[in-house]
């Protein structure tokens, strides 16, 4: 049986030799089975189009980039995304319509309020901050919070009254009862 085997290997080896390197050395869509503009796969013995080319029933077409575009190293879809600061819009890139007070997000592909402005209705409205409060990094709420010891009552930071046997609690702009009292409606009682 060894014998056999090793009478057959040189054969073999001699067999898968030419079948490589007749594919590697052949042109392309030359009979071989891989379309112009291909490539054999790296693994498999399929092929896939080369990068600016996409499969249309058997062979590889130009992928067709629009102005303010790039092609992407992906294999599927349509092969091409619009450049950062521009988005799709029927198979063309368009350029974003930033507004006042605003900046082109991280991604390229959307914007963003400045800080001390919120996004409203499609434009950056300014966020308007009461005597007592400060600007917060929040998207969205009111866009500000009431200091230490002060609370949000409508537009407003107003003073927070606390009631006998309280204190601040971690937020600063809620009370909550000394130890070992409980709250219940709006007063601290024994357990």
């Amino acid at each position: 049986m060894i014998r056999v085997a090793n009478a057959l290997a040189p054969a073999l080896l001699a067999t898968f030799l030419a079948t490589t390197s007749s594919g590697s050395a052949s042109g392309q869509g030359d009979g071989s089975g891989i379309p112009e503009n291909a490539h054999a796969e790296t693994y498999g013995p399929g092929w896939e189009c080369n990068r600016g080319y996409t499969e249309n029933d058997g062979a590889c077409t130009p992928i067709q980039v629009p102005e303010n575009a790039h092609l992407t190293k992906s294999s599927y879809g349509r092969g091409w995304d619009c450049n950062r600061g521009f988005r799709e819009t029927r198979s063309t890139c368009v350029p974003f319509e930033i507004p006042a007070n605003a900046y082109l997000n991280a991604f390229g592909n959307g914007w963003k309020c400045h800080r001390g402005y919120q996004n409203a209705r499609n434009a950056c409205r300014l966020v308007e901050v009461p005597e007592n409060g400060f600007l917060n990094d929040n998207s969205y709420g009111t866009g500000w919070s009431c200091e230490r010891g002060f609370a949000p009552i409508g537009p407003n930071c107003e003073p927070l009254k606390l009631p006998p046997n309280t204190h601040l609690d971690f937020s600063g702009n809620r009370w909550e009862c000394d130890p070992p009292l409980l709250r219940r409606n709006n007063n601290c009682v024994t357990p």
